[in-house]
């Protein structure tokens, strides 16, 4: 699966940001993770780093928390960072497209930030 969603780099405000939880655990099983710096422990924080709005991360959260259950991969792509993955982008993102956005293995959607909710999301998943 792919969750598309839309971070932003620190304004350059040098004073530390903690890890949320699921970056520092996705850190460790899932290198390249967008959102956590490798090499990171539990604790430490990273100032400038790129970070996702509140309501994103919530939204990422949820994701992960339902997928580690069903045991399912969730690949996340941010759709604002420049690297190898826009080809991804542009193949399932459409301009009319809200995010976050998040795609089933059958193309099946689930977007915008109100359908991320536990129960929403794991009626989606359970849809595989």
């Amino acid at each position: 699966m792919l969750l598309f969603v839309a971070g932003a780099p620190d304004p350059g405000d040098e004073r530390p940001r903690p890890m949320p939880f699921w970056s520092r655990m996705m850190s460790g099983v899932a290198p390249g993770y967008p959102f956590a710096p490798s090499g990171l422990r539990e604790g430490e924080v990273v100032p400038g780093a790129w970070h996702l709005p509140g309501d994103m991360q919530v939204a990422v959260d949820t994701v992960h928390e339902e997928a580690t259950r069903r045991h399912l991969s969730v690949r996340v792509i941010d759709v604002n960072r420049p690297g190898p993955d826009r080809e991804l982008v542009e193949k399932y993102v459409g301009s009319g497209d809200l995010l976050p956005l998040l795609v089933r293995s059958d193309n099946g959607r689930l977007d915008g930030l109100e359908n991320f909710t536990p129960g929403a999301v794991r009626r989606f998943l359970s849809q595989l």
